[in-house]
């Protein structure tokens, strides 16, 4: 068990040398997850339409490029 843990300590060490310093267009780009199906507009909860969702990760990319 402290082997194990102390591996996983190791290992997240490790991944956070490796992406410390990165900008957001890295942690945007390393994203591997789905588009947005809500956001948080002064505290509450708005559902997204998959067309606005496509619309922002556009908007997200081509900011991206521009950087």
């Amino acid at each position: 068990m402290i082997i194990e843990n102390r591996s996983r300590m190791v290992t997240e060490h490790t991944q956070y040398q490796k992406t410390h310093s990165w900008t957001e267009a890295q942690w945007a780009e390393s994203w591997t997850g789905g588009g947005a199906t809500h956001k948080n507009v002064k505290g509450d909860r708005i559902e997204v339409s998959a067309e606005e969702s496509q619309r922002s990760q556009a908007k997200n990319r081509a900011k991206q490029v521009n950087e």
